[in-house]
């Protein structure tokens, strides 16, 4: 759908996704590195995964975005499930 926003940020969002281009591609890369992640670390959980990426400082803006709208609705979608 034209003239959506991206959840993120201003820009316009690609409708099948809602992020815009840039968060879509962070969005892309933090699930590709999850499995790298994984090898390296074990049983390196989703949250736990994203929180290291939220807590690193080379983390660029997008995907720091990213990251916490995916904790944000792991969050969310535990508090409906209790």
């Amino acid at each position: 759908m034209l003239g959506e926003t991206c959840l993120l940020c201003e820009r316009e969002s690609i409708a099948a996704f809602r992020l815009c281009r840039y968060h879509k591609i962070a969005s892309e890369r933090i699930r590709e590195a999850y499995s790298v992640w994984q090898t390296g670390y074990g049983d390196f959980s989703w949250r736990n995964y994203l929180k290291k990426v939220i807590s690193l400082p080379e983390t660029g803006q997008w995907a720091l975005d990213v990251a916490k709208l995916e904790l944000s609705d792991l969050d969310g979608s535990e508090e409906s499930g209790r």
